[in-house]
């Protein structure tokens, strides 16, 4: 009974899947043109030196704002995604909580045909499981160095940032497919009849006559 017991302990445990995913909103830091202070020697520029350097300032900031609004259009294929993850993630989680109710259920019925059922299934997982956790952060140094480049302004590298970075979005979807479908298959199988067998119930013998 001890072992059953601890079987059911070690699923439960399992079960705490790490489905956290980074948030993928566009850094909107971008579109913000940096300040900088007004030269000490202003009172000394010309009206004309002073129109170019408002003219440079606004420069700047169309640049910024063109490359966040080219940036904003790129992010379209994967804000869809993004969109698609949402709703496997939700179905992540409401199964989870369905396979939480079932085992405390089977537990409470010592249903071990079904826990024991579930737990294999949460054994063949585990390469899944390290894949998705492995395209999370995959993706998450994408955004990193999207980041990176777009304040750097390295128009080049923000493109090729934003190729690599669908193409690892879309990897970690399937991840999390993969791992949904597992779970689905837990949550059916904790739902097993229980085959394991009960010892018989003794039948007390007749009491002796009394003479």
């Amino acid at each position: 009974m001890n072992k059953k017991k601890y079987l059911t302990v070690a699923l439960a445990f399992c079960m705490i899947l790490p489905m956290s995913i980074p948030a993928l909103a566009a850094d909107s830091s971008a579109a913000v043109p940096p300040t900088s202070a007004a030269p000490a020697d202003a009172a000394k520029l010309t009206p004309q030196q002073r129109a170019d350097q408002r003219i440079a300032k606004l420069q700047k900031a169309i640049d910024h704002v063109t490359m966040a609004q080219d940036n904003q259009a790129d992010l379209a294929p994967i804000k869809a995604l993004q969109a698609q993850e949402k709703t496997v993630r939700a179905s992540m989680h409401s199964t989870n909580e369905e396979i939480k109710t079932k085992m405390k259920a089977d537990r409470a019925s010592k249903n071990y045909t079904a826990l024991l059922a579930g737990l294999n299934d949460l054994v063949s997982m585990q390469p899944s499981i390290l894949a998705l956790n492995t395209a999370s952060q995959t993706t998450a140094a994408d955004w990193a160095k999207l980041k990176t480049d777009r304040q750097a302004n390295n128009s080049a590298a923000v493109t090729a940032d934003l190729t690599k970075l669908e193409t690892d979005v879309t990897s970690r979807l399937a991840a999390m497919n993969v791992v949904l479908t597992g779970l689905q298959k837990v949550d059916q199988d904790l739902s097993m009849a229980n085959t394991t067998p009960t010892a018989p119930v003794a039948t007390p013998a007749p009491a002796a006559a009394v003479n």
